[in-house]
């Protein structure tokens, strides 16, 4: 058997276990819908009679985001957890032995991170590097800054290009939040990724190390 399907069967009931926590936890918020008032004019009593028949929305909304803020941390430890198991893979089961012209001069030819230049592009690196970076940065968070090249390495992740996607404007805002307040961007990294199901970080997994 290929070494990243052998090692994707063998941690497969963990990772699997992992992703319906996530699920779980991020579920509620993640199929919400947030009430909205849209109006205009100084005259504040279209929105006073828009609360009052939205009030029971309201209180809703409010109590699913309070329930989410309580359970940030949970969340990316869970988040971690994966990006551990994911950096594992690419340990075991990376060949890949090139530097890609963008990251020359940024991580060294004999550099353990080599092993994770593979992958699609996700926000101008490679999808192992976001792997690398993002599991360095969640066992590191208490230190408020990251060191050596994955400090580099993020920076260029922060300033790679934005696509039209929602999830990943906000995950590049929750990572300058994050890195100044020293708490995990795992889950950030992980929407970077769009890794929201196991399904979804499996192909991404076997796409990328079959073919280094």
């Amino acid at each position: 058997m290929d070494p990243i399907r052998d090692y994707l069967e063998r941690t497969s009931s963990a990772s699997r276990h992992i992703f319906h926590g996530i699920d779980e936890l991020v579920g509620p918020l993640r199929h919400h819908r947030v009430p909205l008032f849209v109006g205009w004019g100084e005259s504040p009593e279209p929105y006073r009679q828009w609360l009052a028949e939205h009030e029971n929305e309201v209180r809703e909304s409010l109590a699913i985001q309070e329930k989410y803020a309580q359970e940030l941390f949970a969340i990316a430890t869970l988040c971690g957890a994966i990006l551990q198991i994911a950096f594992h893979a690419f340990q075991l089961c990376s060949t890949h032995a090139v530097v890609p012209d963008a990251l020359k001069g940024v991580i060294r030819e004999d550099a353990k991170a080599v092993k994770f230049c593979a992958g699609r592009t996700v926000k101008g690196v490679p999808l192992g590097i976001i792997v690398y970076v993002g599991r360095n940065q969640h066992m590191h968070f208490e230190d408020a800054k990251l060191q050596g090249v994955s400090k580099t390495l993020f920076q260029l992740i922060l300033e790679g290009e934005h696509e039209r996607d929602l999830s990943r404007l906000v995950a590049d805002e929750h990572m300058l939040i994050g890195v100044e307040s020293g708490t995990s961007l795992a889950k950030a990294f992980m929407d970077l990724m769009r890794w929201h199901s196991y399904e979804a970080y499996e192909q991404d997994m076997v796409r990328t190390l079959e073919q280094v």
